[in-house]
């Protein structure tokens, strides 16, 4: 696994010198009007207590999608179907799937909805779907086959579909929370139901909801909402990034209440550019 706190970057002479050179990326192309591709970060993650027949199980997770005029739908399904040729078990998506209120979720949910995977498709939302209507949002999803996971739960147990007997704690359970600043998550919910000895999986948009969680709630958590700070200079960035998103950038982080994945996300928001900081797709294999 990579280490803690630093992006999961692969270890290619190219992306080296690619990010030395400072890659800058203007909406969805370099600055020499090639097309930047989506990254794919690929992690596999222990879990102890994790069913031998669960393990080598695949999350694909992607957030920020921030569907908008600097990120239309071409970008959008580009996404979809990178994620898509990943095969993955499952797939997570982490809110912020519109940037503004003028656009509406039945464009982007229309893109996601393509997405298929063997054991589902989960969503949380995130501020800017509460900014921008986050019943829309719901009403949208509820016309797809994505699972609304907010504050609810979900048990995995050998098989797609298999029930384990009631007394089986041996399973895994993710749950999904709302969004922090405008939402009401709800952690006793999301885990209502889990056994006590099943290994637990959070999913949530904003990395500073882990405040809210008790020690030890859960054996990954995943989530997105900074955008890996879109612009990353060493030494400079932080003195520039609101308070809010400055604790937790992009990567692995050790917390009270787990280990905690943040992805740089998808889209943009307010200007499109990133620099050394690339959209990404996150793969996790299971062990």
């Amino acid at each position: 696994m990579s280490s803690e706190n630093t992006p999961a970057i692969g270890g290619s002479a190219e992306r080296r010198r690619k990010r030395r050179a400072g890659f800058l990326t203007i909406g969805s192309r370099r600055i020499n009007g090639q097309r930047v591709p989506i990254d794919v970060r690929r992690h596999s993650v222990r879990l102890p207590g994790l069913p031998p027949e669960l393990a080598g199980m695949t999350i694909a997770f992607a957030a920020d999608f921030h569907f908008s005029y600097i990120h239309p739908a071409g970008r959008i399904r580009a996404a979809v179907d990178r994620m898509m040729e990943l095969k993955a078990d499952i797939i997570l998506l982490g809110g912020d799937y519109l940037t503004r209120a003028r656009h509406s979720f039945d464009a982007v949910i229309s893109e996601l909805s393509l997405l298929d995977a063997p054991r589902g498709v989960y969503a949380v939302p995130g501020n800017h779907d509460y900014e921008s209507g986050v019943n829309d949002l719901g009403e949208a999803i509820a016309h797809t086959h994505i699972v609304d996971l907010t504050n609810r739960g979900m048990r995995f147990d050998a098989g797609c579909g298999e029930a384990a007997a009631p007394s089986d704690s041996r399973c895994l359970w993710l749950g999904g929370l709302d969004d922090l600043w405008y939402g009401r998550p709800d952690h006793k919910a999301a885990v209502k139901g889990a056994p006590a000895g099943s290994v637990r999986l959070l999913l949530c948009h904003n990395p500073d909801t882990v405040d809210l969680l008790p020690p030890g709630a859960a054996d990954l958590i995943l989530a997105g909402h900074t955008h890996g700070w879109q612009v990353y200079i060493p030494g400079l960035s932080r003195a520039f990034i609101p308070k809010q998103k400055a604790r937790y950038r992009h990567g692995f982080y050790h917390t009270h209440a787990g280990r905690m994945y943040v992805t740089s996300g998808i889209g943009h928001s307010h200007v499109p550019v990133r620099y050394r900081c690339s959209s990404e797709i996150v793969l996790l294999e299971l062990s």
